[in-house]
Formats: C-alpha cells, structure tokens, sequence
C-alpha cells in the first residue's frame, strides 16, 4: 500500500508558517479579557490576506466516575478576529454534537462579541440556533448580529457524553488561520487510550503528568494528564488533486484501548482485525446479508436466470457484476452497512454501495466462489490506519474474488459502465481491507491507467477553416465515462460537448463509434469534421492552433507553493498526433522548438515536436504520462513546471506564411 499519508506529513514541516512559541502557551486569555492589542489588530501578520485567525481555542477532556457509569465532560473556550465580516465563513461559527440518541449534550452556550473601541455586547439565546446535519450529528449555529471589521468573538460551551470509547477529537486546525490551539485530556489510569495523532510537525507543547480525578466514592483516583498545543498554524484550503482535506489537518483524536481492572486481568478493548473481522461477519446488516441464503433468494433467482448455460466458471464474477448492475442501480451513498436485507434492495431496485457490492459477494459465494468483500475508505473519507482495527474508519464496500496463485479480481457495481477489476475513483485510496475472520489481509488497490490516444489527419486552408478527419480511442476509467454519455445522448452531442468548448464553430460530418457495449476494451471513434475557424488570415500570414483538444486544456495548479502532497487519483497517458496540411502556397515560418521533459524519479515524461515532413505537410506530436500518483510538496515546483509546459504547448501557434 502507499505510504500512509500521516507519516508524509512530517517531510512538509518547512512548508507551514513555524514562528518562535515565545510565551503563546502563557498568553492565553481567560474568559472576557481580552488584549487591546487583539483589539487594534487589522491584520494577521503571517497570512496578510485573511478574513479572520482563531487567536486561541483551548479545550479540556475529562473521563469521569458517574457513580454507576462513566460519562465525559467536554469544555471549550474559542476566540476569533475577524477581519472582514462579508467574507468571513460563518462556518467557523459551527459548534458540532453527536445528536443521534442524544450520545451528546450541549449544557450552554456562552457567546460574546468585542468591538475595536472596547465595547462587549452578549449575544442572546436568541442568536444560537440548533439545526440538524445529518441524522446522526446536529450544530448550534451562531449568528453575529451587527459585525464590523476587527470585531473579536468569543464563545465557551460544556459538552458531555456517556461514550468513553471514543472521546472528542480536538482539531487545532481549520479554514482560517490558527495562533493557539489546545487540549487537556485527563483519564483515569484503569482506562487506557490510544492516541490517533496527525500532525504536520512536533507539537509546541506535548505533556504528559500524573494526576488524580475525583471518583463517585468521594475519593481520589490516580489519572493521566495529557496536553497537547500548536503556535501558528496555517489555514487549510482545498488545492487541486487532493484527498480530503481532513487528510491535512492537524488533530488528535482518543481511542479506548484497555481497561485496567485492579483484581482482574486486563480486558483489551482495542481488539485484533480477526475479531474484528468476525464481529462484522456476524453482523446482522453486513455478514449476515451474504452468508444467509434467505436475504438474497430473490436476487439468487434471477442470477441463474442470466447465468444460464454458462459452464466456464471463470465468466461468473463479469455475470453477477453485469447482473447487479443492471437491476440495483446505485443511490449514490457509501456505506457498509445495509439498510435492510439484499432482497429488498433488489426490490427497489436501488442500494448504496454496501448492498450492491455485498449483493455479488453473495451470490458469487453461493455459486461456488472464492469471493469476499472488501472494506475501503473513499478518497473524501480520509486515510485508512492499518494499525488501529476499528471499522469506523472505513465507510464504503467493494467485492474481491480471490484466485489461487494469481491476483484476485476487484468488482464495483456502482458504476454499470466499468469493467472488470476496474472500481469507481472514489474508492481508489490506498487500499482495502479483506474481510475474512480467518485471513483479515490489506491489499494494495492500485487504481489503472487512462489511456487516451488522438490521431488525425486533417487539412487547413486558406479561409481558415480546418477539415478532414480523426480517430480517437480511449481506455480505462475515462472510456466509462465515455459509455455513460453515450447511453444518455447521441454521438454527436458528446462530442460537441467534448471539443464544443474550444470550438464552437465545430461541424461533424461522420462519427462512427466501436467497442460501446465491449466494457473490457478500448472505446474508438471515427470521425470526419470541419472547424470553421481553427485559423486566423492577417495579410499575408496565417495563424493557426493545431491542437484541437487534450488531456488538459488549463493548469489545474495555480498557486506557486503548496503545503499538501499531490494526489492523483488515476495514472494517466493521453498522446495527439496531427498530420496537418498546409494551404497551397503556403509554409511554415518558423518550427517551433521540441521539448522533452522528465519528471523527478521517472514520475512522468512530456514530449512536444513540429516537424515539416514535406513543403505542404507538417506533423504535430504531443504525449504525456503521468506514471505516478502522489508528489510531495518538494516536487510540487517541477509539477507545475510540467503542467505549464503541457497547457502552453496545447496553445501551440503555427505561423504560416504566403509563398
């Protein structure tokens, strides 16, 4: 599997904003004191630009003894600048809970508002709204009535939960920049938790002390402080080509490991991946769903239908991909966990990918197959942690058929459209977890190639406009997203919309498309065209853009640094050639220069010719490839470099001149 991106996050420590700590720990503010130089602040010194710093968020985490259970109080005390109310992100403003069978309550919320002439001003109940997200989490919402530039908020609230096996996570980093973040945590030394850490660089303050809690009993129990703290930390924005963000972000979460009884053995809370790999096999809406026969017996009915006379058994995982994919169609939701029973997915002809990839799991398991699911984060999900066995982490499915002595297949019917051991892209992240309580193995899902390959022969002439004909072919990820337009329109409005948006005097003569319905190969089109105006005539010179449609058309990456690795999620090879032929009278002025470019560690290769193959004939080569999928920070320059290069030579001028 790739490397795990918590540890590339350390290599990046000299891309973020590290200022000297002096004394931000002891600067901390109590409630209502705040520094007239906070006040009079107009800009945040480090990130000129922004509309608002967090000046301080300090939190404190406290397992306790409830008499007959345990509970944990949550309390946090968060200060913001705000630069620029109209575009401040009242995001910010959010105050998350658990609602789902009230695993959390909000106790109170206390908010305040400073002016920079010193007036505070309480923000009423009124102002705090409760909205619910989804049906396991809600939000207070905190509306700031009458904010000005250079207003400070500030607002505290306790939080308390029963669940001790997860505790609160504290994110020291969000959208806006951060001076000071930090959280206490104290927990009694008969439970103990496992620290689920990421961070970009060593913290400004990391303490670990003993301690002791007050128990039910009146008594005082012993118990571990911990306290973690990050100065200056840079606001985390979405860039090009990344995973999710809360890849990046800096924060600590707590995970209950062991209970450490004084007059009984140690009871490991934190199992293996074989118990939890057989927790979930028996788990009424994953494993039970494909190892009860009577949840599919509907959907198992109709597979033998479509399998019929089929006596090579190596066809059965391509029939029950094309089978579920054609009576389930995806709801567009990842999961893990079926909503109800595979057969009455079947019956509503719809599932998440739980029920569509458990559904062949199932039938290719009663059909005598090796066939287990397998266990994935989306890339909007978030990195897996194979060193933690919790499947909370994961939170989509896709089917495995295992081969003796060869690779096994991936199958994903969310995608009607794909092949055969290829998977939508949001579940290429890394890898996946088999489950299979008696071989619980990772494995490494390297996403496949997009293969995209233009050749044309096509004449220009004098009036500027550009005929004759190309061919195009098309394979991998891309050729389903081909098929899927194809099936909702006619060849003619996917290729207008294909190369329309760069030529909108385009005109198709003939389109003739082969392999639409042959998923497991390449897509080809042939067609004959007419560009009106491909080129412009200024006296006695003519200028023309060759390229009519690549790859990429503009450079995905602007900024000039970046914090975070590159994350593609697809290797990719896209080659144009262009045999061109010039207007009688006419030839070329000037051949523009060839290029080569490589990029560090073989991770791609872009090459670029014009040649003059005779007076009337110019050829027209661009190729790029991509052969890797993850650039750090430290190749991020040549990256750019690179997709500068490809995107300026896509705009390629040809100048020719009258004879």
């Amino acid at each position: 599997m790739r490397k795990n991106r918590q540890i590339n996050l350390i290599i990046i420590l000299s891309f973020w904003l590290v200022m000297p700590l002096s004394g931000i720990a002891q600067s901390v503010q109590k409630w209502g004191k705040v520094s007239e130089d906070d006040l009079q602040m107009t800009t945040y010194a480090p990130d000129p630009t922004c509309t608002a710093v967090v000046l301080q968020d300090v939190g404190s985490i406290v397992v306790k003894d409830l008499r007959d259970h345990w509970g944990v109080n949550f309390e946090r005390h968060r200060r913001i600048k705000i630069f620029d109310p109209v575009n401040f992100d009242p995001g910010q403003l959010l105050i998350y809970f658990r609602s789902n069978q009230n695993l959390e309550k909000i106790t109170g919320v206390d908010v305040q508002m400073f002016y920079p002439d010193g007036r505070r001003i309480k923000i009423s109940e009124d102002n705090i709204f409760t909205e619910a997200i989804n049906p396991n989490w809600s939000a207070k919402k905190i509306f700031l009535p009458n904010l000005q530039p250079g207003c400070i908020v500030e607002y505290r609230y306790e939080l308390r939960s029963e669940d001790i096996v997860t505790l609160h996570d504290w994110n020291f980093q969000t959208e806006i920049p951060t001076r000071w973040s930090e959280v206490t945590v104290i927990t009694p030394n008969l439970l103990e938790y496992a620290n689920l850490i990421n961070r970009p660089r060593d913290f400004d303050v990391q303490e670990v002390e003993t301690t002791n809690v007050l128990a039910s009993d009146g008594n005082r129990v012993p118990a571990k402080l911990q306290r973690f703290g990050f100065a200056n930390l840079p606001a985390l924005n979405e860039e090009p080509f990344m995973t999710t963000i809360e890849d990046y972000r800096a924060n600590i979460g707590f995970q209950l490991s062991t209970i450490n009884y004084t007059d009984r053995p140690i009871e490991r809370y934190m199992t293996t991946w074989s118990n939890t790999a057989f927790q979930l096999e028996n788990h009424e809406r994953l494993g039970v769903q494909y190892r009860k026969h009577q949840r599919f017996d509907r959907l198992w009915k109709t597979f033998v239908d479509e399998v019929g006379p089929v006596s090579d058994r190596k066809l059965l995982p391509e029939i029950a991909l094309r089978t579920v994919s054609k009576y389930l169609k995806w709801n567009g939701q990842y999961r893990i966990f079926t909503d109800a029973s595979l057969d009455d997915a079947y019956d509503r002809q719809s599932g998440s990918s739980a029920e569509l990839n458990l559904a062949m799991v199932a039938l290719l398991q009663r059909a005598g197959i090796d066939a287990v699911p397998v266990l994935v984060s989306t890339r909007s999900h978030g990195s897996l942690r194979p060193q933690y066995p919790f499947y909370e982490q994961f939170n989509s499915i896709v089917a495995y058929v295992r081969q003796p002595g060869e690779s096994g297949v991936l199958l994903d019917a969310t995608d009607p459209y794909q092949p055969v051991n290829e998977l939508r892209d949001e579940h290429y992240n890394g890898g996946g977890w088999q489950l299979d309580s008696r071989n619980p193995e990772w494995l490494v899902m390297l996403p496949p190639l997009i293969d995209e390959n233009w050749l044309g022969n096509m004449a220009l002439n004098e009036d500027g406009s550009m005929s004759g004909h190309f061919s195009l072919s098309v394979a991998g990820p891309i050729a389903a997203d081909w098929r899927l337009e194809l099936d909702h329109g006619t060849p003619d409005q996917v290729m207008r919309k294909r190369f329309g948006s760069h030529h909108t005097d385009l005109r198709f003569d003939s389109i003739e498309i082969e392999g639409e319905k042959m998923l497991d190969q390449s897509l080809h089109a042939n067609v004959k065209c007419r560009v009106k105006g491909a080129a412009d005539r200024v006296n006695s010179f003519i200028y023309c853009k060759p390229v009519l449609d690549f790859f990429m058309m503009e450079n995905p990456f602007k900024t000039s640094e970046r914090l975070f690795p590159v994350n593609f999620p697809y290797f990719h090879r896209a080659n144009y050639v262009l045999n061109l032929d010039l207007p009688l009278g006419y030839r070329l002025e000037e051949v523009p220069e060839a290029v080569k470019f490589l990029l560090p560690r073989d991770g791609g290769k872009l090459i670029f010719s014009v040649t003059a193959v005779s007076e009337r004939r110019v050829q027209l080569v661009l190729k790029m490839e991509l052969s890797q999928l993850d650039f750090m920070p430290e190749d991020y320059g040549s990256l750019r470099q690179f997709f500068e290069l490809m995107i300026d030579k896509t705009q390629t001028q040809l100048v020719l001149k009258k004879s």
